[in-house]
């Protein structure tokens, strides 16, 4: 049985019999491939960004934070962040959006995933984005946590956006309006 090295080790052979199957033993994850019992060895942050439009001025509008800590310091960003260990996906989305903006929302609808290696320069991230639209009238929005501020911006009007936010944003919009149009 030959070791592959990387993200992987050989454990032994007595496991053979667990072809193509993925187990667990003391907290690490094992699977067979290519007729090896190789350990699974990850190291990958799990993140929940918001996209959340509104009509602000008859203009549709998303609601952008501007980052206080690096990496991308004072850029604009959507509100997110780390899902924590025992924290469900949506709730994780929730709870950011209300940490960084005021907006306390029920209900929010996973959009899309991203997990491109780079999109953090810090370590490898995948982030579940959620998306909501608002009344704003209905919502006072206020910084805080590790948000510097927090702004609508009209979505034909957007400014340099962190991470690859630009491209989440534009498939938001473009899902928002086929949305719209079905």
């Amino acid at each position: 049985m030959r070791c592959r090295m990387a993200n992987a080790r050989v454990v032994g052979e007595e496991h053979q019999q667990r072809r193509g199957r993925l187990f667990s033993n003391r907290g690490a994850i094992f699977m067979f491939k290519a007729n090896q019992l190789i350990m699974i060895n990850q190291d990958i942050k799990v993140a929940a960004d918001s996209v959340v439009f509104a009509y602000v001025d008859a203009n549709l509008s998303i609601l952008l934070i501007q980052r206080k800590n690096d990496p991308f310091k004072g850029m604009w960003a959507l509100p997110g962040g780390f899902v924590e260990n025992d924290e469900d996906l949506d709730a994780g989305a929730m709870r950011e959006l209300k940490e960084e903006t005021g907006i306390d929302l029920k209900t929010m609808q996973q959009l899309r995933t991203y997990g491109k290696p780079g999109r953090d320069p810090r370590f490898r991230s995948i982030s579940v984005v959620h998306q909501a639209i608002i009344n704003p009238a209905e919502h006072k929005i206020a910084a805080g946590d590790d948000a510097a501020s927090t702004q609508w911006f009209n979505t034909k009007e957007l400014p340099e956006m962190a991470f690859d936010h630009k491209e989440v944003v534009d498939y938001a919009i473009a899902h928002f309006s086929v949305s719209l149009n079905s």
